[in-house]
């Protein structure tokens, strides 16, 4: 059976659910709940299997239970930044794809993150749409 996506307003464009077929695991760490579960939502729908972290260490163990493919991480966490939470993953898995999402100019004082980390950088705010484009061209 089919349902409607869940998605913002301004996204009239997104399609029914597409697939009963689970697609790559994405862990989503976000300490703002809302935009965690609006994200989870949208790629549940899309097909992905999501689970949601508000902190990195509660995503650290999550990632070391499921082995996810993808990483969509706040920069900053209330416990350790992004980046500290990339490299612990990519100790564990050295190929996850990570995505930062941040609403810091983190790449002006950093400007080689996005080539050391092979990391995406998304400014907040961000759009479910546009995360998904990020997921897919990785």
């Amino acid at each position: 059976m089919r349902s409607s996506c869940p998605g913002p307003e301004d996204e009239p464009s997104s399609p029914l659910c597409s697939s009963s077929k689970m697609k790559s695991k994405i862990l989503i760490v976000e300490d703002h709940k809302d935009t965690a579960f609006v994200l989870k939502e949208y790629f549940d729908c899309e097909g992905y299997d999501s689970d949601v972290a508000t902190t990195g260490k509660e995503a650290l163990r999550k990632f070391k239970a499921r082995k996810h493919d993808v990483i969509v991480t706040d920069y900053n966490l209330p416990d350790l930044n992004g980046l500290e939470l990339a490299k612990q993953c990519r100790r564990i898995v050295d190929d996850v794809k990570i995505i930062f999402i941040t609403g810091a100019d983190i790449l002006r004082s950093n400007p080689g993150l996005k080539t050391a980390t092979k990391c995406k950088v998304v400014q907040k705010p961000v759009r479910p749409k546009e995360i998904l484009k990020l997921v897919l061209g990785m």
